[in-house]
């Protein structure tokens, strides 16, 4: 049967129109994005719907775990909130990475539920000659959710990362006017950002998003890049500082910094994937993804979108694993410790480059 649009061919099936791989100038078939197979129902899987079905049973997995460890970082955090509001009403980092990778989570089985219900993708877009799944609205959501808490923990951490650099050189407390200043700006990109692309998601405008998002991207890895880079100044230059002699505090500078520059390396590595992967998929997208996605075989175009979302998902996982580690630490000595041992005892939240100096820098910011 030929074709010109997805709406000329029979129930969920779409039109292939002069790919390479076939013989046929035009021709109706089962979605090769979702890997469905057995016309002209469309009911069966094939390899690259068992694919796909692999990859987000393993996606929602890794974030069924961390949501679970959050929980109880949640239970904890509200009682020791109750008890010193000023140090745990700023935690937003894990806050933050918290509900992207709950996000993930449901993104993930979204997608996990559209390739099992192969039956109802024929949803119909205005403007658009192509057939979606009835889920893909409710997907697309959860996706732009998940891709705003994502740039929220980036920009929040990244105040961490740039005071570190710039106290390696000044040591200044942070209490510098170019801090509180850059602090303000941030604050005022997460709001502005969060507004906007929530805006353009009930708007349904996705490619708006996409190029909002991306210049975000960019410039987030560009902080984290010279955040890293000064980091690794700091390694070599701070702790062999004469001021600390502490056996006991020089291995907490050196777990934490260590901790720092990890994160920093994770985040920087998945958002250049993010942004490489991002630019191939929009490429094979606007050439046509069905030239990209063989019918029965593992679709190029899908497997490049996967990277794109998995790269997101260790940014994600990144971040949350930071700073689920400084508020354990922090949890497991107050619990642990008396109140005076606690005062004179470092925080794993806090660097300080001289004992009892006040030039500190608190990743609760």
């Amino acid at each position: 049967m030929t074709c010109e649009s997805d709406f000329d061919c029979p129930g969920t099936q779409h039109c292939f129109l002069n790919v390479s791989w076939s013989d046929v100038g035009s021709f109706c078939e089962c979605s090769s994005w979702y890997g469905w197979t057995g016309t002209p129902d469309c009911t069966s899987f094939g390899v690259q719907a068992k694919f796909a079905l692999s990859v987000k049973a393993i996606e929602a997995f890794i974030g069924l775990l961390l949501i679970i460890a959050s929980f109880l970082d949640g239970y904890y955090a509200y009682h020791m909130w109750k008890k010193d509001r000023k140090k745990y009403a700023t935690k937003l980092s894990l806050l933050y990475s918290s509900f992207g990778v709950l996000f993930h989570l449901c993104w993930s089985l979204w997608e996990i539920a559209i390739i099992a219900t192969p039956e109802k993708n024929a949803l119909e877009i205005a403007n658009d000659e192509e057939k979606y799944h009835t889920y893909i609205p409710a997907k697309r959501t959860f996706l732009v959710l998940t891709v705003i808490f994502l740039i929220l923990s980036c920009l929040h951490v990244s105040i961490l990362w740039l005071e570190v650099a710039y106290t390696t050189k000044h040591l200044v407390v942070g209490k510098s006017t170019k801090f509180r200043t850059y602090k303000r700006i941030v604050y005022a990109i997460e709001v502005f950002h969060a507004v906007i692309l929530s805006i353009a998601a009930v708007l349904g405008l996705f490619y708006l998003i996409v190029l909002l998002a991306f210049p975000l991207m960019i410039g987030i890895a560009i902080s984290y890049t010279v955040g890293y880079i000064r980091l690794n100044s700091l390694i070599q230059k701070n702790l062999d500082n004469a001021a600390v002699q502490d056996p006991s505090q020089r291995a907490h500078y050196n777990r934490l910094i260590r901790s720092v520059k990890k994160t920093t390396g994770g985040v920087v590595l998945s958002v250049y994937l993010m942004i490489l992967s991002g630019i191939v998929y929009s490429v094979l997208v606007l050439l046509d993804w069905r030239e990209y996605s063989e019918i029965n075989h593992i679709s190029t175009a899908y497997f490049v979108n996967e990277v794109f979302i998995i790269a997101l998902l260790w940014a994600l996982v990144t971040i949350w694993i930071f700073s689920h580690e400084s508020f354990h630490g922090f949890k497991t000595r107050s619990l642990g410790s008396s109140q005076k041992e606690a005062a004179h005892s470092p925080d794993t939240t806090t660097l300080s480059f001289a004992p009892g100096s006040k030039d500190e820098i608190d990743s609760s910011l």
